[in-house]
């Protein structure tokens, strides 16, 4: 057995003791604890869906349906996951249309909003406006809150909450003798200039290399938040692409690859990662990818997690908070079985397999301590202290085919085909007249 497998193994054990006293705290002081019962909804067979279709994501979904089993067991919960991507959302679509549609299942942005304008969502803001006031959806973080939200009203709950942060392999930062970043947000000497110049002593091919870009969407929007540098204005009206703290923030991290050389270019990525222990840091997200990191790493080597730098266009930090939504289909022929269901989802013990293996960062206050203890080694203050330096997942309307296009025009950047203010000049203004006319519709 793994030093890895066993320490975990006991961390579990732990976990779930400590996790029990501080379920039983909460209950006593009517905090997050006091989860609505589910004792009185009638018997019903609900279908559950998402795309945990293997390891350890589905053995988080059983873990959850069994929960539910112990509280309400006259509601069976039928599980039918589909991988993710197209054909998940393909195969969603086409139940809804059709009327056979799953009862509760998962959705990001900016699916779930385009089944919102069609319709297909049930409202949940008016069902948790119901609930006692020290329950904890009624006090969801400010930077997550928006981002359940669309044309002002509340469609899902969310969970798989994430922040951008930086993955950095400790071993090999102190071999080279680089000094690790600061383990808190907002430190002053913690720029990206600062970043540069330990990236330029990290980097020693063919031996390493300082990290890898962040990959396009998320990542990259996340990085550039820290520069003030969203990719739209807040009314969701039209792209803020072509401002300096936009274009020039692009530009920078594409000059890790392309000038600095600090980088893994687009060849490079197949023999240098970080989980070979080749990289010495990744721009990258909590959520799914921490428990599949540290898979791949197993004994490698031991990583920690950082917070973002600050950008030379802002004076604070900046990072991205995405996440899915559990959300509850309008035509369910079990409604009051279905945000039974999703009441647990969102309760302390119903997000407790998502939280203590690091999967979603709390959503909301007296989570805490349930937050990453299967993984005690690692920095989890740095993703809790992310949601205050955190902007939300917003997108405008008509985003699907936005993003295609802003994909292409910033892997010409990334590539070094193009210069970023050339690329956001000529792009600019055909997603502004995308977002226009996907508003009319």
């Amino acid at each position: 057995m793994s030093r890895t497998h066993r320490s975990i193994t006991r961390r579990r054990v732990v976990s779930r003791a400590v996790i029990g006293a501080g379920a039983s705290l909460l209950a006593a002081c009517g905090g997050a604890a006091d989860a609505p019962p589910a004792a009185s909804v009638k018997p019903a067979t609900i279908i559950w869906t998402s795309w945990a279709t293997a390891g350890a994501e589905l053995e988080r979904i059983q873990e959850q349906q069994k929960g539910f089993a112990a509280v309400a067991p006259q509601v069976k919960v039928d599980v039918q996951n589909t991988p993710s991507g197209a054909e998940y959302y393909t195969k969603l679509f086409a139940q809804l249309s059709s009327g056979t549609g799953p009862d509760v299942f998962r959705s990001q942005s900016p699916e779930w909003e385009d089944l919102a304008k069609a319709g297909s969502l049930r409202e949940v803001a008016p069902l948790i406006a119901r609930e006692p006031k020290t329950w904890g959806l009624q006090n969801i973080y400010p930077t997550i809150l928006p981002s359940t939200k669309f044309r002002g009203k509340m469609y899902g709950i969310p969970f798989a909450s994430t922040y951008m942060v930086l993955y950095v392999n400790k071993p090999l930062w102190q071999r080279l003798g680089v000094a690790l970043p600061p383990a808190q947000w907002a430190q002053s000497g913690w720029t990206w200039d600062a970043m540069l110049q330990r990236l330029k002593s990290l980097t020693k091919r063919p031996d390493s290399i300082g990290t890898l870009l962040p990959s396009i969407g998320n990542r990259l929007n996340a990085m550039l938040l820290s520069n003030n540098a969203p990719a739209f204005n807040e009314q969701l009206t039209e792209t803020t692409i072509t401002k300096p703290e936009y274009y020039e923030g692009l530009q920078w991290i594409a000059d890790l690859r392309n000038v600095h050389q600090v980088a893994t270019t687009t060849v490079e990525n197949r023999d240098f990662t970080f989980q070979n222990g080749k990289v010495a840091m990744s721009m990258s997200i909590t959520a799914a990818s921490l428990g599949g990191t540290l898979t791949s790493v197993n004994n490698l080597f031991d990583l920690d997690l950082y917070p973002v730098p600050i950008g030379p266009k802002s004076t604070r930090p900046g990072t991205l908070n995405s996440l899915s939504l559990w959300v509850t289909n309008k035509d369910s022929k079990a409604p009051d079985a279905s945000w039974a269901f999703m009441k647990y989802l969102a309760s302390p013990e119903g997000m407790d397999p998502e939280l203590r293996r690091g999967f979603s960062a709390p959503i909301y206050p007296g989570l805490e301590q349930r937050f990453m203890v299967e993984y005690p080694q690692l920095n989890k203050q740095v993703v809790i202290d992310a949601q205050k330096f955190a902007s939300p997942l917003l997108n405008p309307p008509g985003y699907s085919e936005i993003e295609k296009k802003l994909t292409e025009g910033i892997t010409e950047v990334y590539e070094g085909r193009k210069q970023a203010r050339q690329m956001v000049t000529e792009l600019a203004p055909s997603i502004n007249e995308m977002v226009r006319s996907a508003s009319k519709q």
